[in-house]
């Protein structure tokens, strides 16, 4: 078995050597940023003098936008001009843009609901370090949507700031405005020093990229490439504080099973707090909060849950964390704010001066995951903090420093870090970590744990390649972090090519394999996966892929052996519609067998079917339909049926409607089946039909109005103290009634 993971473990080597003669080549080389001046302007651009043809000439002129997709490099096939401004309190961008291909694609959805629109962006290094950005976009009906971009991360688009844009649909294509006050930028006031900026446009019907300058994705850089804006003289940030109170009050009905006798209680809470945002020198931000805003309006996406052998992740949704969740993030997961449920102070101090990125956190948890019934008379507050400080090295390296504690009842839990990120090339990138935990109440023996990681990655238009090792240690225990897994050490590696035909429906299509092998540090085999997908991109968003895995899994000291064949299909073919389809077929295991079994393998199905319907500019339906399956694998010397362990099905139907850019309704209909064999697997049968609506009115981010309910059925009553199971979701075990009022004080 050993030397079948070996072999996995080199097939990707091999498949990098042979396509030696592109990966030795340097796919380019970056070039020297264009610099502009952005003229000062006695007055703000108005979008009408663009509808009427009236273009104001005292603004900078940009054109000549070359693609990023599909075709890096050459020119954008759609036409695009944008003049730049700014005075003493904004900076403003028009974009002016023709479509070749008809009506431009645009919906009037919420906020940072862009989905399947076009788009055009203003991107801003108010701090000029070639790392870290500003993200503005609007759709052709001035709809909003703004993120963060930190190099070697993805794009944050949890960051929210007030900024005012406009939009028109013209018969050539469309004109948008975009007006950035100051004081929602962060940068070293009184210097006049430059900064970078980039303008840019998405077309969805051509999966076109376009942006000026040319920011090409043959080298492993973003940021860098921005053209350099000469400094703007005497601008204002204006005052640098913000205070958002915000109430949340609700009435609930749910049936409570956490004690010996189940009951139905009900209850009502009224929760009032601040969030208060100080702006001080250098561009540093401190937050304050008393209770915090943690009244989650948003429902997390449908996910299987049910046979899963490791915890599944959910994303942070609760403002107070989303916002600079960026400055905490290392390579390993270290800091997972859900796990921090119901806290009451908080402060947060994040921002860069000079070199140094930082990232301070100290905030309480009222609601620790402790059982009340522990000696110690009942749940104690447990106090955590959270520190990351980072420096540049050169150009577009850094040199990396976490630190976190977690203190309950008088245990801590210390994780210490120190992490890297080496920009070798234009094209390669080093990135590696050593992480060491202590738990203070723990025997000696398990008193600390360690983990490595280590990481090169090769990023390019035709070629990608990336090689990691990972290394946990079994007392590894980061409190607050997001590691599924210890007691591994593993070696991930993947490649592959990417072709581009100059012409043709085809955009893109290649090959690419990854492989996987890890140990436990007892030196037993524990996992290898090979996985060998296809990929064809095709215009209008269209993508498809197949591919097959085999897979060597040990469970419960038992090895088995698992396969899968799968393919995915999604496209926006159709400018009112979108469809994603997903379909796997193969092996797994049973991970809960019934008593007295052990886990076996059985045959799997799963499928997941997505479609997106747009009939006017505002309304939008989204079906999704997720399928799990579980049977019994035939061994082919009787005659009696294999049977069915498992199947899960999940249906989720939300219709939305936007009534102004401020104004909208949704509506939720969620429902969860469970039917399970209980003489196979340990797992309940279950029905819930979930419903969800909510009303929201949101002026700007910060000052908002939401009012919604929630209800909840299942397949079980209460009779006499004791739970009954039928066969349909019928019966109530839960409701919620809500109303959530924020304001934003912005001087």
């Amino acid at each position: 078995m050993k030397a079948i993971a070996h072999l996995v473990t080199c097939f990707t080597a091999i498949f990098m050597w042979l396509l030696a003669p592109s990966v030795l080549r340097a796919d380019a080389v970056i070039g020297e940023a264009p610099r502009i001046h952005i003229p000062r302007v006695t007055s703000a651009p108005r979008i009408g003098d663009y509808l009427e043809g009236r273009e104001r000439t005292e603004e900078l002129r940009i054109n000549g936008f070359h693609q990023r997709d599909p075709h890096d490099g050459q020119p954008a096939e759609s036409p695009t001009t944008v003049f730049l401004s700014y005075d003493e309190k904004n900076i403003y961008a028009v974009f002016v843009c023709t479509s070749n291909d008809g009506k431009p694609r645009a919906h009037l959805s919420r906020r940072d609901d862009l989905t399947g629109d076009e788009t055009v962006s203003l991107l801003l290094d108010t701090l000029h370090d070639g790392r870290h950005a500003y993200e503005f976009i609007a759709n052709p009906l001035g709809v909003q949507m703004d993120g963060l971009i930190t190099e070697g991360q993805e794009e944050d688009f949890s960051f929210d700031t007030f900024w005012r844009s406009d939009g028109r649909i013209t018969a050539e294509g469309f004109i948008v405005l975009m007006e950035i006050p100051f004081k929602s930028l962060r940068f070293k006031p009184g210097h006049h020093d430059p900064w970078g900026i980039a303008v840019a446009r998405y077309t969805p019907s051509s999966n076109e990229s376009s942006t000026w300058p040319l920011l090409t994705k043959r080298i492993e850089a973003y940021v860098p490439q921005f053209a350099t804006a000469d400094p703007l003289i005497e601008i204002h940030a204006g005052h640098n504080f913000q205070i958002t109170p915000h109430l949340f009050a609700s009435a609930q009905r749910f049936l409570d099973q956490s004690g010996q006798t189940p009951i139905f209680r009900s209850t009502t809470e009224h929760v009032g707090g601040v969030d208060a945002k100080f702006v001080l020198r250098q561009g540093l931000t401190l937050d304050v909060t008393a209770n915090p805003d943690f009244s989650q309006v948003e429902t997390d996406e449908p996910q299987v849950t049910v046979n899963q052998r490791y915890e599944v992740y959910f994303p942070e949704k609760r403002p107070f964390f989303t916002e600079s969740n960026s400055f905490f993030q290392t390579p390993e997961d270290l800091f997972f704010s859900r796990r921090i449920a119901s806290p009451q102070f908080g402060a947060r101090f994040t921002g860069k001066v000079g070199g140094l990125t930082l990232g301070l956190l100290s905030i309480d948890d009222r609601s620790p995951q402790r059982s009340s019934d522990e000696p110690g008379g009942g749940v104690p507050r447990a106090h955590m903090g959270v520190a990351r400080v980072q420096t540049d090295i050169g150009k577009e390296s850094t040199l990396g420093f976490f630190l976190s504690q977690y203190d309950l009842d008088g245990s801590k839990n210390r994780t210490i870090s120190v992490d890297t990120r080496l920009k070798l090339t234009p094209n390669w990138v080093a990135t590696a970590q050593a992480v060491r935990t202590g738990d203070s109440d723990s025997s000696p023996s398990k008193a600390t744990g360690r983990s490595y990681l280590a990481e090169l990655e090769h990023v390019g238009r035709h070629f990608n390649f990336d090689a990691l090792y990972r290394d946990r240690t079994p007392q590894f225990h980061p409190q607050l972090g997001f590691i599924p897994r210890i007691d591994l050490k593993q070696v991930n590696q993947s490649a592959g090519y990417r072709w581009h035909p100059e012409s043709g429906a085809v955009l893109g299509f290649g090959p690419s394999v990854s492989s996987l092998v890890d140990w436990n540090h007892a030196g037993e085999l524990e996992d290898w996966q090979l996985n060998t997908p296809f990929s064809v991109q095709l215009k209008r968003s269209t993508n498809v892929t197949v591919g097959h895995m085999e897979i060597f899994e040990r469970y419960l000291e038992a090895p088995f052996r698992e396969h899968a064949t799968y393919a995915t299909f999604s496209t926006e073919m159709l400018n009112w519609a979108s469809l994603d389809l997903s379909y796997v077929r193969g092996t797994n295991i049973n991970y809960f067998p019934a008593r007295g079994l052990l886990p076996f393998l059985a045959r799997s199905n799963q499928a997941g079917a997505g479609v997106t319907l747009r009939p006017t500019s505002r309304i939008r339906v989204v079906a999704t339909y997720l399928f799990d399956q579980l049977h019994e694998m035939s061994n082919g010397t009787t005659s009696t049926q294999p049977s069915s362990i498992l199947n899960n099905h999940i249906l989720s139907a939300r219709a939305s409607i936007q009534f102004t850019r401020a104004l909208s309704f949704r509506t939720i209909i969620d429902y969860n089946s469970v039917i399970a064999n209980t003489a196979l697997i340990d797992v309940d049968r279950s029905r819930v039909l979930r419903t969800d609506t909510l009303l929201t009115y949101m002026i700007i981010p910060g000052t908002a109005l939401f009012a919604g309910y929630s209800n909840r059925l299942e397949n079980l009553a209460l009779h006499a103290n004791l739970i009954e199971r039928g066969d349909n979701p019928t019966h109530q075990t839960g409701g919620q009634a809500f109303l959530k009022l924020s304001y934003t004080f912005r001087p």
